[in-house]
C-alpha cells in the first residue's frame, strides 16, 4: 500500500468517522426513554471514548504512512547503493586493466630504448613503438564503448 493511498484513507476516515459518530449520539439520544444524569452521563462517555478511539487511529494512521514513507526512502537508498557499489566495482576492473596496459606500455618503451642503445635497425624500434601505440588505440576504443 503506498503513502497517497494510506493518505486518501485518512482523510476519508476524518470525515466519517465524526458522521458516524453523530449518527450513534443520535440514535443513543432517540433510544432513551428518559434524560437522567445517567443516561446524559453515559451519552457523554460513549462521545469521549469514540473521541478517544479517533485520535490513537488517526495517530496509527500517521505512524503507518510515515513507516511507509521511511520504507520507500530506504528501497530508493538501496537502489542507489548498489548502483554506486556496481560503479566502483567496474572502476576497479578498469584500474587493473589501466595497471596492466601502463606495464606493458613501459616495458615496450624499454625495450624499445633497449634495442636503440645497442645498434637495432630503426625500422624494427618503429615497428615495435607502431606496434605499441595500435595497442593503446584498441584499448582506447574498447574503453569507449563501455560508457564508464
Amino acid at each position: 500500500m503506498t503513502v497517497e493511498k494510506i493518505k486518501a484513507r485518512q482523510k476519508m476516515l476524518y470525515i466519517l468517522i465524526p458522521i458516524y459518530q453523530v449518527a450513534l449520539l443520535c440514535l443513543y439520544i432517540a433510544g432513551m426513554e428518559e434524560y437522567t444524569a445517567t443516561t446524559i452521563m453515559m451519552g457523554v462517555a460513549l462521545l469521549l471514548c469514540s473521541v478517544i478511539v479517533d485520535h490513537f487511529l488517526a495517530r496509527s494512521l500517521d505512524k503507518m504512512a510515515e513507516k511507509l514513507t521511511k520504507e520507500e526512502q530506504l528501497t530508493e537508498l538501496y537502489a542507489q547503493r548498489q548502483k554506486e557499489l556496481e560503479y566502483y566495482e567496474r572502476s576497479e576492473v578498469y584500474i587493473g586493466q589501466m595497471r596492466e596496459i601502463r606495464h606493458e606500455f613501459t616495458n615496450q618503451l624499454q625495450t624499445a630504448y633497449v634495442m636503440m642503445e645497442q645498434g637495432a635497425e630503426r625500422e624494427s624500434v618503429k615497428q615495435l613503438l607502431d606496434a605499441a601505440y595500435n595497442r593503446l588505440q584498441e584499448i582506447s576504443d574498447e574503453a569507449g564503448d563501455d560508457n564508464v
